[in-house]
């Protein structure tokens, strides 16, 4: 799948949320809720090749736990991103990582995570979002990208 093509999906599912889960914004629910359904309009986007599967809080590295060292001078932790876009398995491929925040405060560690993946887990794309009920434009989208 296209990188831009991707970001493109991803960018009108965070603005379906907002439009159809403004309820979720209102009573504060949880990073979950919210990541479970942009995840689900990822996944039902009529762009989307549903060759490749969309998973929230996926762990696993083919047979094996999915893990990172994302802290400075330590050892590799076991992680579970918010959502991944790939094909199931060891081979992959790892088109996209988000992770997910409802406040821009709490997004350094994510950033160290979401580098640590695309350079240890070879994934195409990561996408630090802050998930705030406001415009699309005055959201924080944070992309990043394998080099």
């Amino acid at each position: 799948m296209n990188k831009e093509i991707l970001k493109k999906i991803v960018v009108e599912a965070v603005h379906r949320l907002i439009q159809k889960d403004c309820y979720l914004f209102k009573v504060n629910s949880s990073e979950r809720s919210m990541t479970h359904r942009l995840a689900m309009y990822i996944e039902v986007h009529p762009s989307f090749d549903k060759s490749y599967n969309v998973d929230c809080e996926y762990n696993r590295n083919g047979e094996f736990s999915k893990s990172v060292a994302w802290r400075p001078n330590s050892d590799e932790s076991s992680v579970y991103p918010d959502i991944v876009v790939h094909r199931r398995g060891q081979d992959g491929p790892n088109l996209l990582i988000i992770e997910a925040k409802k406040s821009i405060a709490d997004i350094q560690q994510d950033v160290l995570k979401l580098k640590a993946y695309i350079n240890d887990l070879d994934y195409q794309l990561g996408l630090c979002v802050v998930l705030e009920e406001k415009p699309l434009s005055q959201l924080h989208l944070e992309w990043f990208e394998r080099t």
